[in-house]
């Protein structure tokens, strides 16, 4: 995991990084297409968005399926639903740095209901693009409100554009899983993908 490039802190009232950055974890292993993402709302409490398939993308041929929902509530803590026909599963994680991540996944499907604790590891990172195609206003945050930010100037604006914004997307090796879900998900990778709100120039 690149941690310059992805740390996350809580600034300006909002909750995302220094240089605007958004991260999230799903595990999975499919070949994730660049999503696209609809800003849903950025405050001090949390960041919340959806990342889905492009348009005109068929869910069989994208890993997003129907989209997940997330909820960004800190520097280390986010929380992510996917939803489908006959599933539900929530995953709340808790970043602990080094590349680890503890999560606690809880969902019900055609078999039940189930809940189950995991621990992920050695988080490496690649760089794709990701499209806002809307909410991307809501990701601005006013220079005033904090000098040591750079101001972040979405591509687009409030007419919700579709516009393309630098995006981070990693894969882990998972050689410690705990529970039965991670256990069952032990060979596939795990994602974090960070947005970035238009350029933000900050260096970390």
């Amino acid at each position: 995991m690149l941690r310059s490039a992805i740390v996350l802190v809580t600034c300006t009232g909002v909750a995302l990084a220094q240089d605007g950055t958004i991260k999230f974890f799903w595990p999975h292993a499919g070949d994730y297409q660049t999503p696209a993402v609809t800003i849903q709302s950025a405050n001090a409490s949390a960041t919340i968005f959806h990342a889905a398939c492009p348009t005109l993308t068929a869910e069989d041929d994208c890993d997003w399926r129907g989209g997940v929902d997330y909820t960004i509530f800190n520097s280390s803590t986010y929380e992510a639903t996917m939803t489908g026909s006959s599933y539900a599963l929530t995953r709340t994680c808790v970043d602990e740095g080094q590349g680890s991540l503890g999560c606690f996944v809880e969902g019900n499907n055609i078999r039940g209901v189930y809940a189950a604790n995991e621990y992920w590891e050695n988080a490496s990172t690649d760089t794709i693009t990701a499209t806002i195609t809307s909410g991307a206003e809501r990701l601005k945050v006013s220079q005033a409100s904090s000098p040591s930010v750079s101001h972040l100037s979405p591509t687009n604006g409030a007419d919700g554009a579709p516009s393309e914004v630098p995006a981070t997307i990693s894969t882990a090796h998972l050689p410690q899983a705990t529970g039965a879900a991670a256990t069952s998900r032990a060979s596939n990778a795990a994602t974090i993908l960070v947005l970035f709100a238009g350029a933000a120039a900050l260096l970390l």
